[in-house]
């Protein structure tokens, strides 16, 4: 760990972070982009733990009002989560509905989903007709808030999970869905990020489930 990093930090650059980050989760620039993984490496760990719970609560509601504002989705039932993680719901749904192309995307007008008491997501999927207006949203209004989510579930420290890995060693990580092009199409995904040195947020980095021994163990001592 480096010197400065043994350090909290101020309520001045707190202050900073959450005016920045406000500031970037709609905008579609690299440095917004880049200023995700900027926070990660330089403010996880330096808070309190409650001042991360915060601040992930907050930057959830941010995305949540950029899918919100363009008319991607709505959710109901949101308290029957132990975390609400917008983006990773609007993906999931977009799996579950077993959407392949970007073409397939902007055929959907708007979705509305809930959760159930056992919290089962449930969604209803409306789409454009062809007498309907010009689909004018784009995709890269969802795309530009993955790092964003990355960083609110980095911040949910207490929705962090560790696993035994191959030769036994312990590994904190958090969940996050994704999506990538494959032959087949698009597909999203569910992964598990291990929390461990740098955090770079252009790339992805998972635990590969083959390496797995035990899942989802009690927090080590």
């Amino acid at each position: 760990m480096k010197q400065r990093e043994k350090y909290m930090l101020s309520e001045y650059e707190i202050d900073n972070i959450w005016m920045s980050y406000r500031y970037c989760i709609p905008r579609h620039t690299i440095a917004a982009h880049c200023h995700a993984g900027d926070i990660a490496n330089n403010a996880y760990g330096r808070m309190t733990k409650e001042r991360m719970q915060f601040m992930a609560k907050d930057i959830n509601q941010e995305i949540y009002d950029c899918l919100h504002v363009h008319d991607w989705f709505h959710v109901d039932n949101v308290w029957n989560l132990k975390a609400f993680r917008p983006l990773d719901i609007f993906y999931q749904c977009l799996n579950d509905i077993g959407l392949k192309t970007y073409d397939d995307i902007k055929k959907i007008r708007n979705i509305e989903c809930y959760f159930t008491k056992e919290g089962e997501l449930k969604t209803d999927v409306y789409y454009y007709h062809d007498k309907d207006k010009f689909n004018y949203k784009s995709f890269m209004d969802v795309e530009d808030l993955e790092v964003w989510q990355r960083l609110a579930n980095l911040f949910d420290v207490e929705n962090h999970k560790w696993c035994k890995c191959s030769g036994g060693k312990i590994v904190e990580y958090y969940e996050y869905w994704t999506h990538y092009r494959t032959e087949n199409g698009l597909e999203f995904r569910k992964i598990k990020c291990p929390i461990d040195g740098y955090h770079n947020f252009s790339v992805t980095k998972w635990i590969d489930e083959q390496f797995i021994e035990e899942d989802d163990i009690k927090k080590p001592n």
